[in-house]
This record gives structure tokens, C-alpha cells and sequence, in this order.
């Protein structure tokens, strides 16, 4: 699990490499799985639940903006 929170003056991007399962971006829940990737704002609050026992690998990248 990944607890709902922000990234201010940012821009996220989730790769998700293998297992899957709720992406949650301001209350909005999404179901993701293995080869999805997930575009959101800094300013939407974000957080994770696992759909099963398996692990989840995601690849995050960060775009700060000035």
C-alpha cells in the first residue's frame, strides 16, 4: 500500500513493470496492471493498494517543474 499524498510542482509517471493493482488519483480509482503507465500532477493527491500478495514494481519518474 501507498498512502494517499501530493508532489507539488511536479509531474509523475508510473511505469508499472510487473503485478498490479489500485491506482488511486484524487478519490478516482483505477485498476492498473503489468506494462500500464500513469500520467498525473503533482497537485493530484495519489496513493496504491496491491491487488494480491504479489509484488508490485513500479518505475517512477519525476518532472520538477521551476
Amino acid at each position: 500500500m501507498m498512502p494517499q499524498h501530493f508532489h507539488p510542482n511536479s509531474q509523475l509517471f508510473f511505469h508499472v513493470l510487473q503485478g498490479g493493482g489500485t491506482f488511486i488519483s484524487d478519490g478516482k480509482e483505477t485498476e492498473i496492471k503489468e506494462g500500464n503507465i500513469i500520467h498525473v500532477l503533482g497537485t493530484e493527491k495519489i496513493g496504491f493498494v496491491n491487488a494480491n500478495e504479489e509484488t508490485t514494481i513500479f518505475v517512477i519518474r519525476c518532472l520538477i517543474e521551476e
